[in-house]
């Protein structure tokens, strides 16, 4: 990790790739394939309905909250987030990955990808 990174990935995250699609969406196994990512949330606001419940426009990238991760993790579509930052006032919160990287900023040593609010997803106790 990057200094730059070292002093701005302050959140922390468990990833959870789909272990199977089925007919009810993608599946995933109770046990995250990585914990404690480091990274930076970056939430955004939708101006109609500033509320959690109003972000739901999933293909409005100007409404989507932004995963900042390290270039080399790995993470894809449809991939289940969980916030695990201690004492962060949305611990526990989950969303789940809309597309692959958008960007990547070799510089920074870092890329981006979209992510939005989600449920529980299936198989996570």
């Amino acid at each position: 990790m990057t200094d730059r990174q070292d002093s701005f990935y302050k959140d922390f995250v468990n990833l959870r790739r789909p272990s199977a699609i089925g007919l009810e969406g993608p599946e995933y196994s109770n046990t995250p394939d990585f914990t404690n990512v480091r990274c930076r949330l970056v939430p955004s606001i939708e101006a109609s309905v500033p509320l959690v419940i109003g972000k739901s426009n999933y293909d409005i990238v100007q409404t989507t909250d932004q995963l900042r991760l390290s270039i080399d993790q790995e993470i894809d579509d449809s991939w289940s987030v969980e916030l695990v930052t201690p004492g962060h006032p949305e611990e526990g919160t989950f969303y789940m990955t809309q597309g692959g990287s958008r960007n990547f900023n070799w510089r920074a040593d870092s890329k981006t990808i979209l992510v939005k609010r989600s449920t529980k997803p299936p198989g996570v106790l």
